[in-house]
C-alpha cells in the first residue's frame, strides 16, 4: 500500500523501536495506557501506521467500562481500525496509512526490552522535538529570504524555539496522595527559596515573592512605580538575590544613575543639577561608587527585551554569569507597543500570558510593572482598583499579586490647604494564596526612596 506521505525514515529523525514497543507494551499492559496518553500524543508518532494503531488503542481505551487489567484483544483494535476505515487487508508496514492483520501482529508480538515504559515515551518525544528542530532550523531559512523588519523575524523564530521547549513539559495527572510526604517537605522548604520585598509591611502581608509568581505593581503615570521596582531590586540584590531588571523606558545610563544616588542616599537631581555639591554628599556619592564597585551587587540593568521570547533569553544568558532570583520588567504597555499592528486587547492578553509562562518555566518570580487606565482620573475617588487593570488583556487574571500603587500627595499637590505626608499607599488587591489588604510605606520624593512607616506591624 502507498505511503501517503511518500518519506522515508532517513528524511526526519525516528525510532521505529522505540515507537512499536511503546505501542505494545500499550497492548500487552493497559493499565500503563493512562500515564502514557498523558504525555504522548499521536503526532508524536513518525510512522503513519504507528500513529493509526494508537489512535485505535486510545478509541478503545476510552469507551465506556473498559477494563484496564490485562491484554487487550487483538480483535478489539482490528475493529477500531475497521471502524476508523484504515484497516487493510494486503499486508501493510510502518510507513502505510492502514495497517493490516499481519503488521497489528507483529506490534503485538513484541517483548520490550525495557520493562520502564517511559524510556520508549522519553525516546518517541526526543525524536519527535528533533524534528521540530529541524522543521525551525529550514523555516530560518525561508524566513530569512522574506522582506520585513528582522527584528520581528527573530521573535517569531524565538517563540517558535521556546513554544518547543514547552511542549517538554510532561502533562501529569497527579493524585492528591502521591508522594504527599514529599511534597509537604519541599512546601515546608519552600520559604527559604522566596525573595523578599525588603519592606516589613509588604513582606508581611504577602510573605515575599515566590517562584513562578507573577507580581504586577499598577500605577498611573507619576506614581512611582519605577522606584518602587527599582527599591525592590536593590534591596533583593543587597540581600544577595541575582536579580534582572528589563527596562523598556529608561536607559541603562540612566537607571544605574538613579540606582547610585538611591545607594548613597543622595537626590539625584541634586547630584546631577548642582555643579557645587557639597563636600559632605560628593563624598557619599564616591563612596557609594567605590563600595559597590568592589562588591557588587548581583543586579543586572538592560533595555533590551520587548517580548516574553527575548526576556527569557536575558534570563538564561545572565543566568549563567549569576543564578536570577527575581525578575522586575518596567513596564509592560510598552512591550504592547512594538505589536500596533495586532489587536492590542488580543496582545496584551497574549504577552501577560507569555510573562506568567516565564515565571512559571524558569521558576522565578517576575515584578511586571503596569500602568492604570486612564478612566481612574476621571472618577471621583481616583484611588485605584482591579478593574483599572482590565483594558491591558487578562493581566489581571494571570497575576498571582496586584499591587495598586497610590499617592494622595500628588493629587493635592496644588492644594495649598493639604498637608503633604509622604505617604504611599499600596493596596494589595489580589493575592492568590494569601490575604489581600492595605499597607503603607513612606516616600522621599526627592531621592525617590521608600521606608517603612514606623510601627509598620
Amino acid at each position: 500500500m502507498a505511503n501517503e506521505e511518500n518519506r522515508t525514515s532517513t528524511e526526519l529523525p525516528a525510532d521505529k523501536s522505540a515507537e512499536s514497543n511503546l505501542l505494545s507494551s500499550m497492548i500487552l499492559e493497559p493499565g500503563r495506557i493512562g500515564k502514557i496518553i498523558e504525555r504522548v500524543t499521536e503526532d508524536a508518532f513518525y510512522y503513519p501506521a504507528h500513529r493509526t494503531i494508537y489512535s485505535a488503542i486510545l478509541a478503545w481505551y476510552t469507551k465506556p467500562a473498559m477494563d484496564d487489567q490485562g491484554q487487550i484483544d487483538i480483535l478489539a483494535i482490528r475493529g477500531e481500525l475497521e471502524r476508523m476505515g484504515k484497516f487493510a487487508d494486503d499486508d501493510t508496514g510502518a510507513e502505510d496509512v492502514a495497517v493490516s492483520q499481519s503488521y497489528l501482529e507483529h506490534i503485538a508480538g513484541l517483548t520490550p526490552s525495557i520493562a520502564d515504559v517511559t524510556y520508549y515515551a522519553d525516546r518517541v518525544l526526543e525524536c519527535r522535538r528533533d524534528r521540530e528542530l529541524l522543521h525551525i532550523s529550514a523555516e530560518i531559512e525561508k524566513v530569512a529570504q522574506e522582506p520585513g523588519p528582522s527584528d520581528e523575524k527573530i521573535q517569531h523564530l524565538q517563540e517558535r524555539v521556546l513554544q518547543l521547549n514547552a511542549a517538554k513539559a510532561d502533562m501529569e495527572l497527579v493524585g492528591l496522595g502521591d508522594g504527599l510526604t514529599q511534597h509537604a517537605r519541599a512546601l515546608h522548604d519552600e520559604s527559604a527559596r522566596r525573595v523578599d520585598s525588603g519592606f516589613i509591611a509588604i513582606d508581611h502581608h504577602i510573605g515575599g515573592f515566590y517562584p513562578g509568581d507573577l507580581v504586577v505593581i499598577g500605577a498611573r503615570p507619576s506614581m512611582g512605580k519605577t522606584s518602587l521596582a527599582l527599591n525592590v531590586a536593590l534591596n533583593a540584590a543587597l540581600a544577595g538575590t541575582g536579580v534582572l531588571f528589563i527596562s523598556l523606558e529608561m536607559t541603562v545610563p540612566q537607571l544605574r544613575n538613579r540606582a547610585l544616588c538611591m545607594l548613597a542616599g543622595l537626590s539625584l537631581a541634586e547630584v546631577r543639577h548642582n555643579p557645587n555639591l557639597d563636600s559632605e554628599k560628593q563624598r557619599a556619592l564616591f563612596n557609594a561608587a567605590e563600595r559597590y564597585e568592589k562588591e557588587p551587587p548581583p543586579l543586572f540593568i538592560t533595555n533590551a527585551g520587548h517580548t516574553p521570547a527575548e526576556q527569557t533569553a536575558l534570563l538564561k544568558q545572565y543566568g549563567r554569569r549569576q543564578k536570577i532570583g527575581l525578575v522586575v520588567i518596567d513596564y509592560f504597555q510598552l512591550m504592547i507597543t512594538d505589536h500596533r499592528q495586532q489587536n492590542l486587547r488580543h496582545m496584551a492578553t497574549e504577552l501577560s500570558r507569555g510573562v506568567k509562562r516565564m515565571a512559571q518555566a524558569e521558576d522565578v518570580p517576575i515584578l511586571l510593572a503596569s500602568q492604570l487606565s486612564p478612566e481612574q482620573e476621571g472618577r471621583e475617588n481616583v484611588s485605584p482598583r482591579l478593574s483599572d487593570l482590565r483594558e491591558f488583556g487578562s493581566l489581571d487574571q494571570d497575576a498571582d499579586i496586584i499591587m495598586l500603587l497610590f499617592r494622595e500627595d500628588y493629587y493635592r499637590r496644588r492644594d495649598l490647604t493639604y498637608g503633604h505626608t509622604g505617604t504611599f499607599e499600596i493596596d494589595i488587591a489580589k493575592h492568590r494564596n494569601g490575604p489581600t489588604g492595605h499597607v503603607s510605606l513612606m516616600f522621599d520624593k526627592q531621592k525617590m526612596m521608600f521606608r517603612d512607616c514606623i510601627g509598620a506591624l
